[in-house]
């Protein structure tokens, strides 16, 4: 069964394809170079741009990492999120 916050992550816009408007917000391009998902929240992290960052944290290009799921990460900008999926 999927849960209810995972089919939400499923309506977020997915990275490139996020609104004109919040690409303009962001200072530059994302990559998501590597996802780490572990059970234990304290070991999930991202690397972005080759910066590590875990949930709660600021990316230097302007969104915060809201939520790292096992497939993919979760960022909003000025309240509105997108996701980066995972390759």
């Amino acid at each position: 069964a999927v849960s209810t916050a995972a089919r939400s992550y499923n309506n977020l816009p997915v990275w490139p394809q996020i609104s004109g408007q919040l690409l303009s917000e962001l200072n530059g391009s994302l990559h998501l170079d590597v996802h780490v998902y572990s059970n234990n929240p304290a070991e999930r992290f991202v690397l972005i741009n080759m910066r590590k960052y875990r949930t709660g944290e600021r990316v230097q290009e302007g969104p915060v990492v809201d939520e790292i799921t096992p497939d993919s990460v979760i960022l909003s900008l000025n309240g509105q999120r997108f996701r980066m999926q995972s390759q």
